[in-house]
């Protein structure tokens, strides 16, 4: 069964949000177009930079729905670090 699935980065939750706090994602939606399920797994990495003057803690990702995981760094990024968030849809067996 071949299917399309957009995923698009909705929310983070970030640590003791302020103004001095900003991350800035390279794009915040990806799209697998179509692909067989059969396949298994997909995986997107949502490239991102702290673009605030103060350390960035990302405390939570929330997905769209119960078939896609998050999975991201525990460490704070400085000012100007870079880092990713890994998006994986599981298709339903």
């Amino acid at each position: 069964m071949k299917k399309s699935f957009l995923f698009l980065l909705f929310v983070i939750g970030l640590a003791g949000i302020s103004k001095a706090q900003q991350i800035t994602f390279t794009e915040v939606i990806h799209d697998f177009d179509e692909f067989d399920e059969r396949d298994g797994s997909m995986s997107y990495d949502f490239h991102f930079s702290n673009t605030g003057d103060k350390p960035l803690l990302i405390k939570q990702v929330i997905t769209g729905c119960g078939c896609t995981s998050a999975k991201w760094s525990d460490k704070p990024y400085a000012p100007g670090a870079k880092g990713v968030v890994r998006i994986t849809y599981v298709p339903e067996e």
